[in-house]
Parts: C-alpha cells; sequence; structure tokens
C-alpha cells in the first residue's frame, strides 16, 4: 500500500490500555490483542485518523479502557536517527524526499 508522503510529519498515536499496554490488534474471534512494550504497539498516523477511531470505537463496545498516547513526529524522529547515526542520512534523502527538504531548509543537514 502506497502511503501520503505528504503527511510524514504529523504526529504518531498509540492505544494505551489501563494495565500499561499498547493494542497491537484484533485476533481471533475479534479479542483484543496487547503488546508489553511500544515497540510491538500498532502506531497510527495523523492520516489515518479514521481507522484510529474505529479501533476506538470497537475497544470503548468491548467496554476496554484505553488512552490514545502521542508518540512523536516522524520528522523528528527522523532528525535524531540523523544526528545519531549519519549514515542514515542518504537513506533519507532516497525515501523521504519531503522531510529531507524540509531538514535543509532548517540548515539541519
Amino acid at each position: 500500500m502506497q502511503r501520503n508522503m505528504k503527511n510524514l510529519t504529523d504526529e504518531c498515536f498509540v492505544l494505551r490500555t489501563d494495565e500499561g499496554r499498547y493494542f497491537y490488534r484484533f485476533g481471533n474471534k475479534s479479542r483484543v490483542m496487547t503488546a508489553y512494550t511500544l515497540a510491538g504497539a500498532k502506531m497510527f498516523s495523523a492520516d489515518d485518523k479514521t481507522k484510529i477511531e474505529a479501533v476506538e470505537n470497537k475497544l470503548h463496545q468491548k467496554g476496554k479502557n484505553f488512552e490514545r498516547v502521542t508518540i512523536s513526529s516522524i520528522e523528528g524522529l527522523v532528525r535524531g536517527l540523523i544526528s545519531d547515526f549519519p549514515p542514515f542520512a542518504s537513506s533519507v534523502k532516497t525515501l523521504l524526499p519531503s522531510i529531507w527538504v524540509g531538514l535543509e531548509k532548517n540548515g539541519e543537514v
């Protein structure tokens, strides 16, 4: 599936349960599957608004308590990766040109 590249600077969200676990997906018979860590969580970008709302509605119907947590912007994540791992910059320039242009305008690369 091709993603809309213009929205890559928007925030990302995850759904955290009241037990401190993170929503991953719905399993067999629509069971709620969760991950212990953020690494296993299903991340939703701002352009996935209808998807996250559908998941939230389904969780409400199941009587699950959760909260929407903002993780970061993808641009901020890329900025951090470039500063910590400079060889990553060439991949960003190739794969994420819209972010690369923004970083160049700000003099960050």
